[in-house]
């Protein structure tokens, strides 16, 4: 497999002229957000010649070509190899495009060659007969072919395409087919098996361990290791062997982490998606052969197992029903019923639109069904990673490239090093070439002047502060399988919510029931009522029939809702075998009853003239399962004993009351249901119907719409949906701290407005705008806004309303549907829509994504935190991705919490800024270091003078290395978050600044102390001599120089320790504390006193008059104070704070989204201009305007049942 090469912005691949008819593949192709990536494909041949040169050059430059060929693989494919059309092409370059991020991706073209049979097969006289089968997408039939040219991107398998002149990319074979021929395919031959096998790959999902020795060396072979190993190298032959020793042993501790760490995630991931089974395959005879599940084929009829099993790949339904968990798709874990493909000539199969009929890969088969215990069968459509599970792994493997700028501007800043260190090494040069200095003496000295100006220990210091970071993190019950996230959590303004299992429970309470009075007397609302107070009657029953659940190894599952409804009324439910269920005159019916038969009221019991009465039982004769469009569902029953069946239905209030009887219907059941979905209860009405005359075999076939009429209004169901008890004070803090939030929800509308305005996502009483796509006669879409009925309570006392004028404060909302169409027809509306977007619902994963990438690209930093493998793309795509379960999604997810909820998401991102505050301090510590360092030698170097090995190890492993791993330590700050971030960019006007007057004020301080040391009567001035040879370097120039430096690295640790609001005080780091203490305590008594240890030691020439010596501790002093004031009073209070502010508003180049926000302030009510003159939207009527439209799919994630109709 190729590995992407590069991902900075560059157009200098793209194909122009002669190149472009070379390229022949120039496309364009959806990636997993839904979103158009370019990709160009370049055909490369091996030039001999080219490749010889190359390969001598790499001789000479001693394999440093090879190492700048090894960063960049395409310079090297280019200048190995000629260009070529790709019908001869050896090697393939993807150029891929997604918007400013260009990536580079390298393959060898393989050939397959189809094999003689083995002799001893049944075909074996034939030696010429193709074993190969490649699908032709125009006549929609497998064609044999004798040889494939090939090659794999991105785990899908792109194949040459002679008549197209192209390589093209396996598609699913059956979409777009009508689904009689699907039914007319035959069980294929092990030849035909094999031979598409051979192009279409095993049926497996394998994450390949990357080799230990493979990951060591991509690790070590980075730009900052090989310039350690280079710096180490110098540093031993300069016999400055203890600080070399030491950084070796922090590079390689440093290495061995990160290939562990990977590895590690590898086999996580690997160990999360791998999955081994067997399988039977009906072969052309009809007899199944049992074969392992890799090696399935598209095109295969399978056995699907009676229970328990997971699907290897993606297949339609055939014959048989299966009830199957999708929990792995939706995140919800509802039990589905898949029904056969209908056999229809006139319809074309498609896996979204025909999910009910599709079983896919990764969900769980819970139970199969079909009459006389015959075979329930599935044709294989995709396998591999084409199926759905495939396409999550490849979303986790392959996620959108994420733009941080901290990362760029590392290497950006080491390049304004470098160019640093180039002017020194020429002014150095220069001067020791015109004293007479040795060659070998002059260039060892210009090399360790480049490892002083460019920090070989920078990458320890920097990944001691994340190290830290994750440490935390893990105290706190929160996981980090990536390191590099910490630092983008601390820059998040933008974060994503599931619902469901995220900010609340995953089930629902049964709050109570309001019945309508008997229909004999005039009907009239009752009051709230608790289930278990209620007698058996009509309503009970409704409430124990009108539902999807089933029994499942003897534990009753369904959608959860129906679950709480069922066990509030204390009945039970049976499911009796074949011969059990003569009695009902049905196949096998779910029968349902009270579990005290003794509680059922005289009037109920049925009892035939001399016989024992009749147990209260009702059977479940017919299900019409839920319809998102039809926003009910209903049940036919038939009592036992009872001559007429009777008809249960339940969904949304405003549909059974548009289908009961107005005489049924109380005049006040809209003010009673409008005050139970303003306090955020989800609510459910339910209707009754006598059919006398429908028998059993006509009530198999009659439609719904002939029994879903004329309905007696029974009343309503009132569930509540718990929020979590952490969701509204951790959804205020993240408000107060400016940081938008959002719902994304597969959910309804109305559940989600509800439980948005419950947990405080939504202000009380502000204004909800639905943003829809409504057809027009010719026009084509238009837009149409409108507000919303009030879901929430009012404002509270003391609160002004909130006008739906006011443009600038209403929320917008909007449905999964719609938000397809309006990136289809109107993607200009999609910036005001993420900015004053609050509400996402009915969404589905590949949505979920996509929006995740419309914030992004109006310069939000987002977050996504969400519990299901539904939400896996979402947190993939997200800068930060919070997972709250350890299943699928854990694994795309940087973070997973184990508490459940979502307090741990202020907490990762309190971290996250204390981290990335910890690495800019860091940075700009190392580069102050650097530069310091650089001018006191730099200084030295003026009369051949230099600091000595020992005190480079002082100030390199005593101070250095000591502050670089104790700065880190100061823990986050546990206040409120600010509502000012931290900086994201390095190269920016404050840190810029701030380190120039820092370094500037170090140069100027070392020049006044080296140019006073000289003005002293006790002066006496170095004098170069043949044994300095030896580095003897003793001297009061020395002296005033190393001091002097020696504090102002203590004094820059401090300076660059930022606390409060990101971090905590300073002194609160007792490691921090401890390590300025002992190197002031020791630097101010080599000042001040030296022992005759410490001057041997360091070498050092102490001044004989202590006047001076104190004089100096004084400059410290003074020095200290003046660059704490021009960090915290100029840097910080002034230009940060006041001057940037004000000039970011002046500045056009702004981020989007703060562009689009001053637009629609500036616009105020003009915006959005609501339809039929701002007139609210109803329940009912919202529900009807995001049904499906022009036969669009809408994707339910509790298919088949109608807790999704409210």
């Amino acid at each position: 497999m190729g590995e992407p090469l590069n991902t900075a912005p560059t157009l200098g691949d793209k194909p122009k002229g002669g190149d472009a008819r070379k390229a022949a593949n120039g496309k364009k192709h959806k990636t997993t957000d839904g979103d158009e990536i370019s990709v160009a494909m370049l055909g490369f041949v091996r030039s001999v010649p080219r490749t010889a040169l190359v390969w001598l050059c790499i001789v000479l430059t001693a394999g440093l070509l090879r190492l700048v060929f090894h960063w960049r693989r395409d310079w090297m494919l280019r200048c190995t190899h000629r260009r070529c059309h790709l019908r001869v092409a050896s090697s393939v370059l993807v150029i891929e495009r997604y918007k400013k991020h260009t990536s580079r991706f390298i393959h060898r073209v393989k050939i397959q060659r189809s094999t003689s049979p083995a002799v001893g097969e049944e075909d074996a006289i034939d030696m010429e007969k193709p074993r190969l089968y490649v699908p032709d997408m125009v006549s929609r039939q497998f064609k044999a072919v004798t040889e494939i040219r090939y090659f794999r991107h991105k785990k899908l398998c792109h194949v040459w395409n002679g008549p197209s002149d192209a390589f093209e990319r396996l598609e699913l074979f059956f979409s777009d087919m009508p689904l009689e021929r699907l039914h007319e395919q035959q069980p294929l031959s092990a030849g035909e098996q094999d031979g598409r096998r051979a192009v279409y790959g095993g049926n497996s999902i394998n994450i390949q361990l990357t080799p230990i020795l493979k990951v060591i060396f991509l690790e070590v072979l980075t730009p900052f290791y090989v310039f350690q190993i280079c710096a180490c190298i110098l540093w031993f032959a300069d016999e400055y062997v203890y600080y070399a020793s030491a950084i070796a042993v922090a590079s390689v501790a440093s290495v061995t982490t990160a290939v562990y760490q990977q590895r590690k995630n590898e086999k996580n991931l690997r160990r999360t998606i791998q999955q081994t089974d067997v399988v039977e395959v009906v072969r052309e005879d009809n007899s199944t052969q049992t074969v392992q599940a890799d090696r399935l084929v598209p095109g295969d009829v399978i056995v699907v197992p009676s229970h328990n099993t997971t699907m290897c790949c993606d297949a339609v339904l055939l014959a048989g029903n299966a009830i199957v968990n999708e929990s792995m798709l939706t995140g919800e874990s509802v039990p589905v019923t898949k029904v056969p493909l209908p056999a229809r000539p006139d319809v074309r199969y498609s896996p979204q639109q025909h999910g009910r009929h599709t079983l896919f890969a990764g969900t769980l088969v819970l139970q199969t069904r079909y009459y006389k215990h015959e075979r329930v069968l599935a044709l294989v459509t995709r396998t591999g990673f084409m199926t759905s599970k495939g396409e999550l792994v490849r979303s986790i493997l392959y996620p959108p490239p994420v733009d941080f700028k901290l990362e760029q501007d590392t290497y950006k800043f080491v390049g304004m090093l470098a160019a640093v260190a180039v002017v020194g090494v020429m002014y150095s040069t220069y001067t020791k070439v015109m004293r007479g200095l040795e060659p070998q003496e002059v260039a060892l000295d210009v090399l360790d002047l480049i490892t002083i100006v460019v920090p070989p220990a920078l990458p320890y210091a920097m990944a001691v502060g994340i190290i830290v970071g994750v440490e935390r993190l893990l105290k706190q019950r929160v996981f980090c399988i990536s390191p590099r996230s910490i630092n983008i959590a601390g820059l998040i303004n933008y974060v994503c919510f599931d619902k469901t299992g995220t900010l609340t429970e995953d089930g629902l309470d049964m709050k109570g029931v309001v019945r309508v009075s008997e229909p004999a007397a005039p009907p009239a609302v009752g009051p709230l009522e608790e289930v278990a107070s209620l007698p058996v009657g009509l309503f009970t029953t409704g409430m124990a029939a009108c539902h999807g659940l089933m029994l499942i190894n003897s534990e009753l599952t369904g959608d959860p809702l129906d679950l709480k409804m069922f066990e509030s009324t204390g009945w039970e439910l049976e499911e009796p075998d074949m011969d059990e269920s003569t009695k009902y005159d049905v196949l096998a019916p779910t029968v349902v009853r009270p579990r005290r038969p003794d509680l059922v009221p005289a009037h109920l019991r049925l009892q035939e003239l001399g016989q024992d009465p009749v147990p209260f039982e009702v059977g479940l004769v017919r299900q019409f399962v839920f319809a998102s469009s039809l926003q009910r569902m209903s049940v036919l029953t038939r009592r036992l004993g009872a001559k007429q069946m009777e008809l249960f239905c339940k969904g949304s209030p405003e549909m059974i009351i548009s289908l009961s009887d107005p005489a049924t219907v109380p005049a006040d059941i809209h003010p009673v249901l409008d005050g139970h979905t303003q306090r955020g209860f989800r609510v459910l009405a339910l209707a009754h119907r006598a059919l006398p005359r429908l028998t059993y075999a006509r009530a198999q076939r009659i439609a719904r719409e002939e029994v879903e009429r004329e309905l007696t209004f029974l009343g309503l169901m009132v569930f509540e949906n718990r929020l979590k008890a952490e969701s509204r004070p951790v959804l205020r803090d993240l408000a107060e701290a400016n940081i938008k939030t959002i719902m994304v929800t597969g959910d309804n509308m109305l559940t989600a407005l509800s439980v948005a305005h419950d947990c405080g996502l939504l202000p009380a009483g502000a204004p909800v705008v639905s943003v829809s796509v409504e057809p027009t006669s010719g026009c084509g879409p238009r837009l149409a806004y409108r507000r919303l009925e009030q879901t929430a309570p009012p404002a509270a006392a003391g609160h002004a309303a909130v006008d739906v004028d006011a443009g600038a404060d209403c929320r917008l909302a909007v449905t999964g549907p719609d938000f397809d169409a309006i990136c289809r027809h109107f993607r200009e509306l999609l910036p005001r829509l993420t900015v004053r977007g609050a509400v996402f619902a009915r969404m589905r994963p590949d949505q979920k994504q996509h929006l995740v990438e419309c914030i992004k690209e109006l310069g939000y930093y987002v977050g996504m935190c969400g519990d299901g493998a539904n939400d896996c793309g979402a947190l993939k795509a997200a800068h930060t991705g919070v997972s709250l379960s350890e299943a699928e999604a854990s694994v795309a997810s940087p973070f997973t919490s184990q508490e459940t909820n979502i307090s741990c998401v202020p907490t990762i991102i309190r971290e996250g800024r204390s981290a990335l505050v910890t690495s800019f301090g860091i940075f700009k510590y190392m580069a102050a270091y650097s530069l310091t360092q650089f001018i006191s030698v730099l200084i030295l170097y003026e009369k051949d003078n230099s600091l000595t090995d020992f005190q480079f190890l002082y100030i390199d492993f005593f101070i250095i290395t000591m502050f670089a791993g104790v700065f880190g330590m100061t823990k986050a700050y546990p206040g409120p978050l600010s509502k000012r971030l931290p900086t994201a960019r390095l190269v920016s006007v404050a840190p810029i600044l701030s380190l120039a007057l820092q370094v500037s004020l170090v140069a100027l301080i070392q020049l006044l102390v080296y140019w006073n040391v000289q003005q002293q009567p006790w002066f006496v001035p170095y004098v170069p001599t043949k044994s300095d040879e030896d580095d003897n370097f003793w001297s009061h120039e020395n002296f005033a120089v190393y001091c002097t430096s020696s504090f102002q690295y203590i004094l820059l640790a401090v300076v660059f320790s930022r606390g409060p609001p990101f971090r905590r005080r300073l002194y609160t780091n007792p490691y921090f504390s401890a390590a300025i203490a002992l190197n002031v305590a020791f630097c101010a008594w080599c000042v001040a006193a030296p022992m005759a240890w410490m001057s041997s030691w360091l070498e050092l020439r102490a001044p004989p008059s202590l006047q001076w010596r104190l004089l100096l501790l004084g400059v410290a002093v003074g020095h200290a104070v003046l660059a704490l004031l021009l960090e915290h009073g100029l840097v910080e209070a002034l230009v940060q704070e006041r001057l940037l502010p004000r000039l970011r508003r002046l500045q056009s180049s702004q981020p989007a989204h703060v562009l689009v926000t001053a637009q629609l302030a500036a616009e105020g009510a003009a915006w959005p201009p609501l339809a039929d003159g701002g007139r609210q939207l109803s329940a009912g009527e919202l529900l009807k305007d995001h049904a499906p439209r022009n036969g669009a799919p809408m994707t339910i994630l509790r298919r088949g049942h109608c807790t999704a109709s409210v």
